[in-house]
C-alpha cells in the first residue's frame, strides 16, 4: 500500500500555524529522523525530500531566517558564518515575521543547535589547553568563519597566545574578523583548501591546528590527505582537531528536506579511519569522542 507522506507534512502545517509552533517544529523534527532511519539514501531522496519540497509548508519553513539561509545558499554553501552567528547569538534579523521568529527559535534550539553551541565551547576549551601549556602558542584555524570560538578563549584574552591564523576563502569573513580583532594578533589569509592540497600555501610549527565543520563538506581521499597535511603543520606534541556530523544526527530529515543541507556525515569508525594515511609513528595520542547531544564526532591527534 502506498503511503500518503503529504498527510504528515498536512498535519506539521497546521500545527506550526497554531499556539504551539515551536513544539510541532521540534516533533516534525523528531517524526522526519525516524522516518529517515526506514528509508534508504536513494529512496529517501526520491521519495521524501520531492514530497517535502512540493508541500505548502516548505514555503511556511522558509519564513525561518535560519532555514531559508540554508537552503538559499547566499555564500554558496549551507552553514555559513552568518547561519552560526544565528546560533551563537539566538536572535533573528528584525525584519523577520512573527511565524518565523517562533520557527526560528525551534530550529535554533534543537538538538543540532545545541551541538553547535557546544563545539564552539569545545574549541575554545582546546585554545586555552593548548595555550596554557604552551604560552606563545600559534594555532591555525582551517575554514574559520567568525572565529567566534576565540571569544570565548581565556588565554587568548589573557595574552598566553602569540598568533592565530584564520584561513578561509570567504573573504566576508575575513573582513568581520579584521573588524572584529582589530589590533590583535589575529591574521587572516583567503585562500581556500585547494591551496594548501597543491602546496600552493605551506604552514609549519603550529601548536594546535583544527576545522570545524570543514570536514562536512568533504570526500574521504580528500580528508584523509588533508588531515596528512595538517598533522605535518605541528610542532612536535602539537594538537590536531576536527569534526564531523553523525550519520544520526537528530536534525538530519530537517536540514536535508527543508534546508537543502547535505553533510557528508561520518560515524566514529569512519572518523578514525581518516587517519590511515598518517604513519603510526608519528602520532604520540589520538582521541575519538561525541559531543553530548551526539549529533557531532571529534577526532584530535596529538604529534610525536
Amino acid at each position: 500500500m502506498k503511503i500518503n507522506y503529504s498527510s504528515m507534512f498536512d498535519k506539521y502545517n497546521a500545527a506550526i500555524c497554531d499556539k504551539d509552533c515551536v513544539g510541532a517544529v521540534a516533533n516534525l523534527s523528531c517524526d522526519l529522523k525516524n522516518l529517515r532511519s526506514t528509508f534508504s539514501d536513494e529512496e529517501w531522496k526520491t521519495v521524501i525530500i520531492p514530497t517535502s519540497r512540493k508541500h505548502d509548508i516548505h514555503k511556511l519553513l522558509q519564513e525561518d531566517p535560519f532555514t531559508k539561509r540554508a537552503f538559499y545558499k547566499p555564500r554558496g554553501y549551507a552553514g555559513d558564518a552568518v547561519m552560526l552567528d544565528y546560533l551563537y547569538k539566538g536572535e533573528p534579523p528584525q525584519n523577520t515575521s512573527i511565524i518565523g521568529r517562533n520557527i526560528f527559535r525551534a530550529t535554533t534550539n534543537g538538538s543540532n543547535g545545541r551541538s553547535v553551541l557546544n563545539r564552539r565551547k569545545i574549541l575554545g576549551q582546546n585554545l586555552d589547553e593548548v595555550a596554557r601549556r604552551n604560552p606563545g602558542s600559534r594555532i591555525l584555524s582551517i575554514a574559520c568563519g567568525h572565529l567566534r570560538e576565540v571569544q570565548l578563549s581565556e588565554a587568548f584574552a589573557d595574552g598566553l597566545i602569540d598568533e592565530i591564523v584564520a584561513f578561509d576563502q570567504d573573504q566576508k569573513c575575513l573582513d568581520f574578523i579584521q573588524s572584529d580583532f582589530q589590533d590583535s594578533k589575529v591574521k587572516t589569509i583567503r585562500k581556500s583548501i585547494v591551496a594548501i592540497l597543491t602546496k600552493q600555501v605551506i604552514f609549519r610549527n603550529f601548536d594546535f591546528v583544527y576545522a570545524a565543520g570543514l570536514f562536512d563538506y568533504l570526500s574521504d581521499e580528500i580528508a584523509r590527505r588533508l588531515l596528512k597535511i595538517m598533522m605535518n603543520m605541528l610542532r612536535p606534541e602539537g594538537k590536531l582537531l576536527i569534526t564531523n556530523f553523525t550519520p544520526d544526527n537528530y536534525e538530519r530529515g530537517y536540514m536535508e528536506c527543508f534546508m537543502d543541507w547535505f553533510a557528508i556525515c561520518r560515524t566514529d569508525e569512519q572518523m578514525l579511519s581518516l587517519i590511515d594515511d598518517i604513519p603510526y609513528d608519528n602520532i604520540a595520542d589520538q582521541a575519538i569522542y561525541r559531543d553530548e547531544e551526539q549529533n557531532i564526532v571529534y577526532l584530535e591527534l596529538t604529534k610525536k
